[in-house]
């Protein structure tokens, strides 16, 4: 059987850093030995902007740094979901193809197996799973908003099992009143043959408390990770 081509993806954020891979076994050494150096040099930069990123942050407004590297694989900004990313491709094996792991503040993610589409509402699937999220746009005056039904229906692919969720409900300080109010919800990136897809929700919850909360599906994941952020108060 032919082997896939594979890819090196290599992901930092403003406190995390994430390398995304997609790889294949039994292939000759000597195309590992080539794809272990890219992938140092690789990982190597990404530690490096990751640092210095971190350094910033610290220091507050004003402050700077400037970087100089080479990278044998590609560099990419991607606005969308904050992140940079580095691609080389390869038919060496460094783990396994649809996994994650993490390390060094780095993920690890094999696969690029995502489509994230926004023609109706949003959904986002890989291999396995399958995600169906409310569509609420970003008007004026905001629309009502509540996360007790941004997540529509979750469907195990291998099965064909789908629930469809009836309380997505997210509460903050055991307050059920802060679950929702008015919003909006926005796919940050659509297309095909991704690592990982996001669905982001704002939700101004009352005239005390607006928070933002990230739904993401990875390569070869068989769930749907939820993170809420940047919760505001006067």
């Amino acid at each position: 059987m032919a082997s896939p081509i594979v890819t090196f993806v290599l992901v930092t954020a403003i406190a995390i850093a994430a390398m995304f891979m997609v790889l294949n076994i039994g292939l000759p050494a000597i195309e590992g030995a080539k794809t272990g150096e890219t992938f140092r040099q690789t990982e190597s930069v990404m530690i490096q902007i990751d640092n210095a990123v971190r350094e910033v942050a610290k220091e507050g407004v004003g402050s700077r740094r400037v970087i100089k590297f080479t990278s044998q694989g590609d560099i990419e900004v991607v606005p969308q979901e904050d992140f940079i990313q580095s691609r080389t491709e390869s038919k060496a094996s460094a783990i396994d193809f649809l996994s994650r792991k993490t390390g060094k503040n780095i993920m690890y993610i094999g696969g690029e197996d995502v489509v994230c589409d926004a023609s109706a509402n949003f959904t986002v699937e890989n291999t396995f799973f399958k995600a169906v999220l409310l569509k609420a746009a970003n008007a004026t005056p905001l629309p009502s908003l509540s996360t007790n039904n941004i997540i529509i229906s979750l469907t195990e692919k291998d099965s064909g099992t789908q629930v469809n969720v009836t309380n997505s409900t997210i509460i903050i300080d055991d307050n059920p009143a802060l679950a929702g109010g008015t919003g909006f919800t926005e796919l940050l990136r659509a297309g095909r043959g991704l690592s990982s897809c996001t669905v982001h929700a704002f939700v101004n919850a009352s005239s005390s408390i607006s928070y933002d909360v990230y739904y993401t599906l990875y390569a070869g994941a068989d769930f749907l990770k939820v993170e809420l952020r940047n919760v505001r108060t006067p």
